[in-house]
């Protein structure tokens, strides 16, 4: 069960706020815990400072079933920003990155398991080209890092890729 309230404010062209926040919680039935709540949000704020520039930043904080851990389920909690220009009428340089939290929480009070986390970092930068109104390619390259608690999940990589995108 979760209780939530919305709030999107929009002044004028250059900027907008949009704020979903509440609080979730969890019941969890015979052998384990009793309730668990946590704060969750999505938050998105999006400035255009001139024509050729935006500016998204947002934040996010949710609970999840946990597909790998038996008895946990996880908070994530996420912060990323996008700064986005157009060079020239159909190429966009743009630059992306972000910051993950992800903490596992017991389900079950009789059994004990080892409350993991990771911290998850990411920088994107990339070119797009529109090829037509609806039709982009383009290149990017990501590099990411993750540390956790527990040291054979932690990895950096290097990714470089192409991509098309279509928009209905």
């Amino acid at each position: 069960m979760h209780a939530n309230g919305h709030l999107n404010y929009t002044p004028g062209r250059q900027f907008s706020l949009d704020v979903l926040a509440g609080v979730e919680f969890r019941d969890f039935e015979n052998i384990s815990r009793g309730t668990y709540s946590t704060p969750v949000f999505t938050i998105s704020g999006t400035w255009l400072p001139c024509d050729s520039i935006r500016i998204i930043l947002g934040a996010t904080r949710q609970i999840y079933n946990s597909a790998a851990r038996t008895a946990q389920d996880y908070v994530d909690t996420n912060l990323n920003g996008t700064i986005r220009e157009r060079v020239c009428k159909q190429l966009y340089l743009i630059l992306l990155g972000g910051y993950e939290h992800v903490e596992y929480f017991n389900t079950m009070d009789s059994v004990t398991l080892p409350t993991l986390r990771d911290d998850y970092f990411y920088v994107q930068p990339s070119v797009d080209l529109l090829l037509t109104r609806y039709w982009s390619i383009g290149g990017y390259y990501l590099r990411r890092e993750n540390s956790g608690s527990v040291s054979i999940v932690e990895f950096s990589s290097n990714e470089y890729g192409v991509r098309s995108s279509i928009k209905f």
